[in-house]
């Protein structure tokens, strides 16, 4: 991962999620997984309770949240709009969604580089809907999982390799 073109040491990455049925969850776990293999602290924090004079700009940041109605959450896009003011803290985001999320990913990035940051990723990432289960058969469910966890996991790696920008 790099800061304005410079190598830049990544030691710990503090992740910021919110995960309303449990897929955006599962997703950053993954990525963990993936972080923590390849020797990078990684701290996950529930994004709803967050306190942003807490949020560690020396620190990598990584958000993870649901897409809802094309969008997001009002508590996500408060959570992000106020976030500290940083000099090139690397930061990164990644979506569940059903389908397509409408263009959060631009919105977000542009916000993020107006307050100092330096995005280096952004991936959406579809899974299963949660709210109503017994509309999509079990495997199927599960085959969805299973592919957004591939991604999650393809999204991580390439993070690491500096290639998801």
């Amino acid at each position: 991962m790099n800061k304005d073109g410079d190598n830049m040491e990544l030691n710990t990455i503090d992740f910021h999620c919110f995960s309303g049925t449990g897929n955006t969850l599962l997703v950053v776990q993954k990525m963990k997984e993936v972080f923590e293999r390849n020797n990078v602290k990684v701290n996950i924090y529930s994004l709803e309770k967050a306190n942003q004079k807490n949020i560690n700009v020396n620190h990598a940041i990584g958000l993870g949240f649901p897409v809802a109605e094309q969008g997001t959450y009002p508590f996500v896009w408060d959570f992000i709009k106020s976030l500290p003011k940083a000099e090139g803290t690397p930061i990164f985001m990644v979506d569940t969604l059903m389908v397509y999320s409408g263009g959060i990913v631009g919105p977000v990035k542009r916000i993020m580089k107006n307050k100092g940051y330096t995005p280096i990723g952004a991936k959406e990432i579809p899974m299963p809907n949660n709210l109503f289960p017994r509309r999509i058969i079990q495997d199927k469910k599960e085959r969805k999982i299973q592919k957004g966890l591939v991604k999650a996991e393809q999204f991580a790696n390439e993070s690491l390799e500096e290639e998801s920008v």
